[in-house]
């Protein structure tokens, strides 16, 4: 509502997609694949999915290749209370009536997103079926707290044989995969906002822009990480936050959105 009169951005809802997005960047990454390729599914409707949607729309240059789904199925155009940031996404009338595993055997997506906020729905059958038509599928099941985790890492690789690629809303110990303890990636906002604000403040930005959050999308997205990892450990969250912020800035700068036009490097 607010974000043409004032430098500000909803965490909620765009930082929430921006930490997911980079996620889901770093996860084709791994598995040799690209978003504009990549059909994603996202299960949850409502703000944050919504806001997930809208950010992978604008990184693959369209939202056809993104699917929303919810309690009432997959979403489509001649739901009456359809709102308006799911109506970009609203399929065709007609095509929802399937389960989740039947929608993704149907659709094959590489990537499964839950922000349902339903502890448990990602059960064994969706979970398998991701991993009978993903080699690697990317896997984020993002509601918090615990209990409301879609599922559990130890259930996800068990499912898929070890090869998904995965990120929990919510913080879980390694897991004993093939021997070896697996480290689960939390996909948590301040891997997004500290940086978001600090590229703002240090070129003085009048707003913040799609481009910038975009900008630190593909910073995180792009930050080096050990194999099977889609995220810095949490360590290394104030260097995450200083490349997001130099990524911001430029961005900000670029787009005449800045008040200070020079390297914003010696303030970030």
């Amino acid at each position: 509502r607010y974000r043409d009169e004032l430098c500000m951005f909803n965490d909620d809802i765009q930082g929430t997609a921006a930490v997911a997005s980079a996620c889901v960047l770093a996860g084709l990454q791994q598995a040799g694949s690209r978003l504009t390729d990549t059909p994603v599914l996202i299960v949850g409707a409502g703000s944050a999915g919504c806001g997930i949607a809208a950010m992978l729309a604008q990184l693959a240059g369209s939202p056809a290749g993104i699917w929303l789904f919810d309690q009432d199925g997959l979403v489509c155009r001649d739901r009456a209370s359809l709102t308006p940031a799911q109506q970009p996404f609203a399929r065709a009338p007609g095509e929802g009536g399937l389960t989740l595993p039947e929608l993704i055997r149907q659709r094959r997506p590489g990537v499964l997103i839950g922000v349902s906020g339903q502890g448990g729905l990602f059960d064994e059958a969706v979970l398998t079926a991701m991993g009978e038509v993903c080699e690697r599928p990317v896997i984020l099941p993002l509601s918090n707290p615990t209990r409301s985790a879609e599922a559990i890492p130890a259930q996800v690789w068990q499912a898929t044989g070890g090869r998904a690629l995965l990120a929990t809303g919510s913080p879980f110990p390694p897991v004993a995969v093939d021997g070896a303890a697996r480290v689960v990636s939390q996909c948590n906002n301040v891997y997004v906002f500290p940086g978001i604000g600090l590229g703002a403040c240090a070129v003085k930005a009048r707003r913040i822009s799609d481009g910038m959050l975009q900008a630190a999308v593909r910073a995180v997205g792009a930050y080096p990480l050990a194999e099977g990892r889609l995220l810095p450990p949490i360590e290394q969250v104030g260097e995450v936050a200083r490349a997001v912020a130099r990524a911001v800035a430029l961005c900000a700068r670029d787009e005449g959105l800045a008040e200070f036009a020079g390297d914003p490097a010696p303030m970030i």
